[in-house]
């Protein structure tokens, strides 16, 4: 999946749409979307979350083991 830069309310939104699930289901769905993210898409992603707020930076730390990002 190629997808250009995200601006903050974009990142968000991808995985706001994720929040009717339980939290179970809810967390399997963001790995596997995470998963399905081309490179300069993830990484677009983490630095508009990272720089959000907490509860943003706690997605992104998700996205990283998911990804398995040590850097």
């Amino acid at each position: 999946m190629t997808t250009p830069p995200y601006s903050g309310e974009e990142a968000t939104a991808l995985y706001t749409r994720f929040e009717h699930l339980s939290h179970p289901a809810r967390m399997r769905a963001i790995a596997e979307h995470t998963s399905s993210l081309d490179g300069a898409a993830y990484r677009a992603a983490h630095t508009v979350l990272d720089a959000g707020n907490p509860d943003e930076r706690r997605l992104v730390l998700f996205l990283a083991v998911v990804r398995r990002d040590l850097d």
